[in-house]
């Protein structure tokens, strides 16, 4: 089966199916709550309250993830040429799979699918680095 294939399969079948058992899971979780009525009561006047800070949360996530984005591609720039939109993307996918996988080498592996087949290893290196400078530069 050829490799297009098998995205196919990932993107239409897989994914939608992983989605549903997840949303699942989670709807059960939050059902088995105890006292739910008093801790949905409790977000609303939370969110009603705050919802400003809310709003500026989720703009300073974003600017954060484009700048992360932008800085990613001009790690990369020497091996691969990116677009915003396409490190936007891999910056997101490292994130959801940095939840599954620890130590933050799920965000290596999520910017990885963005990367051509052979340049990969390359692309881990250089993001490794771009990774230690900045904790150097945080110290």
């Amino acid at each position: 089966m050829q490799k297009q294939n098998w995205k196919k399969i990932i993107n239409y079948v897989v994914g939608p199916i992983l989605f549903v058992v997840l949303a699942y899971s989670i709807y059960n979780k939050i059902q088995k709550q105890p006292n739910l009525d008093k801790s949905w009561l409790t977000i609303r006047e939370t969110f009603s309250s705050h919802a400003y800070l809310l709003l500026l949360m989720f703009l300073l996530m974003i600017i954060n993830w484009s700048l992360e984005a932008k800085k990613w591609q001009l790690l990369i720039e020497p091996v691969q040429k990116v677009s915003l939109m396409t490190g936007f993307k891999a910056v997101l996918s490292g994130l959801s799979f940095s939840l599954f996988i620890p130590n933050g080498m799920g965000e290596y592996l999520g910017r990885m699918l963005y990367m051509q087949e052979g340049k990969r290893l390359q692309c881990v290196a250089i993001s490794f680095m771009g990774r230690l400078s900045q904790v150097i530069v945080t110290l």
